[in-house]
């Protein structure tokens, strides 16, 4: 009768701990993975005159500041649409302007605005 009820002890404690081990993890809250990591990329910007840069540029999201557009952030988030900044085609000109001394113009528009351009 002893050894009965030793051998329900152990397959009861092995079946549980098979079922604790296999069992989901409780969710913990995720912290935010920072995509916003610089990059390397190659950017050719052409003006009126001519090209103005061709070339690799680090770049990574960040605020940029323009005469028409005045400063805004230009990391993808689009005002809170996003969780979490990214570099953009925009940030990589600003870097790019920064690093050859040319200036560029234009303004930042929230995502649902359409804007045209008039001639």
């Amino acid at each position: 009768m002893h050894l009965r009820s030793v051998r329900r002890t152990l397959i009861t404690t092995t079946a549980l701990g098979l079922a604790l081990a296999s069992a989901p993890a409780v969710a913990q809250p995720r912290t935010a993975v920072s995509t916003n990591a610089p990059v390397k990329v190659v950017l050719t910007v052409q003006g009126p005159d001519g090209r103005l840069f061709k070339g690799r540029i680090k770049t990574k999201g960040h605020e940029v500041t323009t005469a028409t557009g005045g400063t805004h952030a230009c990391d993808g988030t689009n005002g809170g649409a996003h969780p979490s900044a990214v570099p953009t085609p925009t940030a990589a000109l600003d870097d790019a302007a920064r690093k050859r001394h040319f200036t560029w113009d234009g303004r930042g528009t929230p995502r649902s605005t359409t804007t045209r351009s008039t001639p």
